[in-house]
């Protein structure tokens, strides 16, 4: 402080406060700084315009010029080449007298070419210009992306934005300023619309999940969708299955079918869960009992069951199911609870709904409008009469085939039928998805299609402006989720029939194109390239799936291992390949390539250790034996197969299985099956908990500085094989 000199270090470790109270002037200009008051909001948003211009051109400096401010700018440069040429005096005798040195004369031939050159633009560029404005104002009147890009390129090409060389920035057009900034906000707004469109993609490829609300004393799930046009709570029953008439005395509430007609799909091979030879022994028929329950609780289905549903559509029926339930059982108890919540949420939201907005019907239009709409119309094109349809159904029956013309014999009338319309919401994007609305026809009318209805009903042409509209037949569906339709005479013959083979189940009746068909994952509809799907089941497509599996989780595996058994030298790994390669067209090799490989993958997961013992339970009164079960018994075993997970979940997982008695029950069902269907449950089965057990002993070794190494490189190795979850088990 007494010389005036401070070394660097003592100048970095000064703080703010140091600085600021370092002498009197530092004080001073510091204080004199002006603050976040000393701005109004005027001069703020100035300042942040100017840099939004700035960055909008990608310079630190922007001047805004006028188009005459431009034209002057020229002018003065035109005028200024010419007084420096002119300084040079007469050149026919400076290059006449050859007095002029080289420099000079490079010098005076650089400003003729500048000065021809100024002349030319100025008086090709006012068209060039003209063109250019008149884009820019299109542009920023059309606000595209395209269109401003392209409109800012022009009016560069007619020098309407250049270098300033006085600042050092740019100069440009006021108009050339005003495009950059829309080109900046409809960039924005586009990733914004981009950003928009995937997540609108990526909700449309979810599915709405709700949670039922709770189930009665017969198992009756209820069910209230949120997006529900109609406030209505659904229920859902299983059928009780009988193959007789049921008797009079028994409850109302509960639904009887045969078991051939509550069956739908493609039924599960016997033979892929019990063998032949023990199909006919009791224990035999009681696991093909167990395996059966996933689809009716009383096991006598294998395939999937249909389920009954219903609704109950006013708040009148909903109290009197309230009421019906038995508040002592604990299940309907709570349900009870949540039906009363749910009935107060809709009947606030039915006054909500039904309540005008700012003189405006629900509809869309005011009272005043619709009754004036309802005037200037006749009567009977805005009345929907409900009989007298007889003369227009039935001369549309002549267009249907011999079988559905079957199907419609006796059918006179339209009205009180039920509909079943099929409709393409998205022609373009999919237009291999439909989908279908259950109705009835309630009433029917003669009138004027309008625009819409004409176009879905395919009679606009070329020449429809020259032709004057023609009264057809409309028919009015009301819609089961509420609304309605007015639909035409080429869809209500179309919808008749459609409705009478999907109720009755007609054989051979399909919805090829039905929205749930388009549902895939990983256990459903095949996800792969479309010419592998017709081989998709076969035992060679299985071959080459499981290889890829196995390749991609070897390389994870071998690594956390001491002994390795299956790669490398040993040869087991190149004969199993070899041999998929070679007899992977048939079903045994495929099987017996992946028990092969759950033994390669057991032995490389390290076995059970010193741990693995057998976890099944013994009943009361049974004595314990020193021989384990096999898989077969265990399978069987009517108390084993309940406790047992094949799946290995949780945090502690030590291997491919969880312990012996797992491993014997999946060699078990995949020695004895017969399908490829249980080979790649298996095969999946296999990579989920090879997976699971990857992920379990990743390392947990923190790096540490490179000083540090060196001195506890020993120590962090043992910390670090102690630490739960690490290689404790290996070493």
């Amino acid at each position: 402080e007494e010389t005036g000199d401070y070394s660097s270090e003592f100048l970095e470790n000064l703080q703010d406060d140091d600085v600021i109270d370092f002498d009197e002037d530092t004080k001073a200009e510091y204080e004199a700084l002006p603050t976040a008051d000393s701005f109004n909001k005027s001069e703020v948003n100035t300042v942040v315009a100017k840099i939004q211009e700035e960055t909008a051109f990608g310079t630190s400096i922007l001047v805004v010029l006028t188009l005459r401010e431009i034209e002057q700018r020229e002018e003065k440069h035109l005028k200024s080449l010419q007084d420096k040429l002119e300084s040079f005096g007469d050149l026919e005798s400076l290059y006449q007298t050859h007095s002029a040195d080289r420099e000079t004369s490079a010098m005076v031939d650089k400003l003729l070419k500048e000065i021809a050159t100024c002349i030319d633009l100025k008086q090709s560029l006012p068209q060039l210009r003209s063109d250019a404005i008149d884009a820019l104002n299109d542009a920023i009147d059309d606000g595209t992306v395209k269109a401003l890009r392209t409109a800012i390129k022009t009016a560069k090409v007619a020098k309407l934005s250049g270098d300033d060389v006085e600042t050092g920035g740019i100069w440009s057009l006021d108009l050339l300023r005003d495009a950059a900034l829309e080109l900046k906000n409809a960039e924005s707004r586009k990733r914004v619309t981009e950003a928009q469109k995937d997540l609108v993609a990526k909700r449309n490829k979810c599915f709405i999940r709700t949670d039922p609300l709770g189930r009665d004393r017969y198992q009756t799930c209820f069910i209230h969708f949120d997006y529900d046009k109609s406030s209505r709570v659904w229920a859902e029953r299983d059928y009780i299955l009988r193959n007789g008439t049921p008797d009079k005395n028994e409850d109302a509430a509960v639904l009887f079918k045969t078991p051939e007609s509550v069956s739908m799909g493609a039924r599960d091979r016997d033979e892929d869960f019990v063998s032949s030879e023990d199909r006919d022994k009791p224990y035999g028929n009681s696991f093909l009992s167990f395996s059966r329950q996933e689809y009716h609780h009383t096991s006598e289905l294998g395939t999937l069951a249909m389920h009954h549903w219903s609704c109950y559509t006013t708040d009148r029926s909903i109290r009197v199911l309230i009421k019906n339930l038995n508040s002592t059982n604990e299940k309907e108890n709570a349900l009870k609870e949540v039906l009363k919540e749910t009935l107060e949420a809709m009947a606030l939201a039915s006054v909500s709904s039904d309540a005008p907005q700012n003189g405006v019907l629900l509809n869309g239009g005011s009272a005043e409008g619709v009754g004036q709409d309802k005037k200037s119309l006749p009567q009977e094109e805005t009345k929907f009469r409900t009989s007298g349809d007889s003369d227009a159904f039935s001369g549309l029956k002549g267009n249907l085939s011999e079988d559905d013309a079957a199907l419609m014999k006796g059918v006179t009338s339209a009205i009180g039928r039920r509909i079943r319309l099929r409709r393409i919401p998205n022609p373009e994007r999919a237009p291999d998805v439909a989908q279908y609305i259950m109705g009835t026809i309630t009433g029917w009318k003669t009138g004027i299609l309008s625009n819409e209805e004409a176009v879905n009903k395919e009679e606009i042409d070329d020449d429809v402006s020259h032709r004057s509209p023609t009264p057809v037949p409309i028919w009015r569906m009301a819609l089961d989720d509420g609304g309605e339709l007015h639909i035409t005479d080429n869809e209500i013959v179309e919808g008749l029939v459609r409705a009478t083979k999907w109720t009755n189940q007609h054989p051979g009746y399909i919805e090829r194109d039905a929205p749930f068909l388009s549902y895939r994952n990983n256990l459903g509809r095949f996800c792969g390239r479309q010419v592998d799907a017709p081989s998709s089941l076969t035992p060679l497509a299985f071959a080459r799936q499981m290889l890829k599996k196995e390749q991609d989780l070897y390389m994870h595996l071998k690594s956390r291992t001491l002994e390795n058994n299956w790669g490398g030298k040993c040869g087991s790994r190149n004969a199993w390949v070899a041999s998929l390669k070679e007899y992977g067209h048939t079903f045994e090799a495929v099987r017996d390539g992946l028990l092969t490989l759950e033994n390669a993958f057991f032995d490389l997961t390290g076995g059970f250790g010193t741990n693995g013992s057998s976890s099944h339970d013994v009943e009361a009164g049974e004595q314990t034996t020193e021989s384990k079960l096999s898989g077969k018994d265990l399978l069987y075993h009517e108390v084993s197969r309940f406790d047992i997970e094949l799946e290995s979940l949780g945090n502690n997982v030590k291997g491919l299985w969880n312990n012996p008695d797992t491993r014997a029950i999946f060699r078990e069902i995949i020695s004895v099956c017969e399908t490829v269907s249980i080979l790649a449950l298996g095969l999946d089965l296999i990579c989920r908990n090879s997976q699971g057990y990857i992920s379990r002993t990743k390392s947990s070794v923190v790096h540490q500085p490179a000083s540090e190494q060196a001195t506890s490189a020993v120590v962090g190795r043992r910390r670090a094989a102690m630490r739960p979850g690490a290689y404790s088990n290996f070493f």
